[in-house]
């Protein structure tokens, strides 16, 4: 039986940098991943309440094309593909943001709701509101009572979750 002796077992100083700094990294990377998936995992089946009202806005809008925030569109989104429809979605930036929740704001040629869609999806219960440029704002059913005064868009569509107004 051959012995290893204890100098074949010593590594140069330099390579124990390099394996102590590669072990750190890959246990950082193991680390993260899992604090990514806890955070970031989306569970649809907790989006199962929109289905009612993206099936019934795929069935009865003339156009499949509507403003909304990130998250509801991307539901809309494949409930539709799963359905071989195609949903357009615009999604929500401050400007538009601005024109639904208050209906006191000046119109500019940007933010003019009817110009971007002809439909406005807003899901009242989310406790943010995400846009596709990392924003997020108040929820909507804090504004509730100004939205509801806002000449600019007309409720189609109400489900205690879902609202979709017409442009």
């Amino acid at each position: 039986m051959a012995l290893i002796s204890v100098d074949e077992l010593r590594i140069k100083v330099q390579y124990k940098y390099i394996l102590a700094f590669t072990l750190f990294v890959l246990t950082l990377i193991h680390s993260l991943s899992g604090i990514y998936y806890e955070v970031y995992q989306l569970d649809y089946s907790h989006y199962k309440y929109i289905e009612p009202s993206s099936n019934w806005f795929l069935k009865n809008s003339a156009d499949k094309d509507a403003l909304t925030d990130l998250r509801t569109g991307n539901k809309y989104f494949l409930q539709g593909a799963s359905q071989n429809i195609i949903f357009k979605k615009h999604v929500i930036n401050y400007e538009r943001y601005k024109s639904i929740v208050n209906p006191r704001v000046q119109k500019s040629p940007e933010s003019s709701l009817r110009k971007i869609s002809p439909y406005v999806i807003l899901n009242t219960k989310l406790m943010s509101i995400q846009s596709d440029s990392w924003e997020e704002y108040n929820p909507y059913s804090v504004y509730m009572p100004r939205i509801n005064e806002n000449t600019r868009i007309n409720k189609i569509y109400s489900d205690n979750n879902i609202l979709i107004f017409k442009t």
